[in-house]
């Protein structure tokens, strides 16, 4: 395990002043992955075998000028920053589980953080029944950083959520489904682990409501409680965008860094 300074969040959760139940709302593409947008809307997978065709100019990436290597290439050699004394590469996911082992181990201590009274849900495409086996794989890899068994508790329903106000929507519609009003004298801590496929919070409208920032999606969220004065939202957006010196827009899921931690 890469161990992350997190003795705030611990602390937090060993105080335990009153009963709090936690709810995590987990992605996995762009949170324990990177994900590169492409000029289509799909999603380059940030890997070895991609970083190796995009510098060799091979592949379905055709040629050092294809936007697609450009951005690979760009975010290899990115600096994360909020010291991490490293560039994307750090996050490269491995080909057999698709994701970064010290992303894993990040979300890892996040779930510990989040105590005995959490309820982990999954809100990533790998929750439909195509990603069974690689979803088995990334339970297996958290269990293994968690030192015990771990299986999601929940995921949001099998619906359409190819757009960012879709997949909010259905995190919405599963806070408004599931959230027992006989319960809500017991506060609701919500945490939400989305990069919404890469896609910044600029404007765009969910349910009505436009989305500008994370405290938009946290009172957007928190509105669909039946008792929103019980319920704390925390959306970790796992997003980063830049310009390259040539003028190609770079957007990803930028995964789990050490500031969103």
């Amino acid at each position: 395990m890469c161990p992350v300074p997190n003795e705030a969040l611990v602390a937090g959760a060993v105080r335990g002043e009153a009963p709090t139940d936690t709810w995590l709302f987990v992605d996995l593409d762009g949170v324990v992955n990177i994900g590169i947008k492409d000029d289509e809307g799909g999603m380059l997978d940030f890997n070895a075998t991609n970083l190796s065709r995009a510098r060799k100019g091979q592949g379905f990436l055709c040629c050092p000028g294809n936007p697609a290597a450009r951005r690979i290439l760009s975010v290899s050699n990115s600096a994360l920053g909020h010291g991490e004394d490293a560039t994307y590469t750090k996050f490269m996911a491995t080909p057999q589980l698709h994701a970064s082992d010290t992303l894993i181990d990040r979300l890892a201590q996040l779930i510990t953080a989040a105590g005995s009274r959490r309820k982990v849900v999954l809100t990533s495409r790998w929750r439909l029944q195509q990603y069974a086996q690689r979803l088995l794989q990334i339970e297996d890899a958290i269990s293994h950083s968690l030192g015990k068994p771990f299986s999601f508790d929940d995921r949001t329903p099998q619906c359409q959520d190819t757009q960012a106000d879709q997949r909010l929507s259905l995190i919405g519609s599963y806070i408004a489904e599931h959230c027992n009003p006989s319960q809500q004298g017991t506060p609701v801590r919500v945490l939400v682990l989305e990069d919404f496929h890469a896609t910044p919070l600029n404007g765009w409208k969910c349910d009505g409501i436009n989305i500008t920032s994370a405290q938009a999606v946290e009172q957007y969220l928190r509105g669909r409680f039946s008792d929103p004065s019980s319920a704390s939202v925390r959306l970790l957006h796992t997003y980063d965008e830049w310009t390259t010196k040539d003028g190609l827009s770079v957007q990803i899921g930028a995964g789990l860094t050490m500031n969103h931690v």
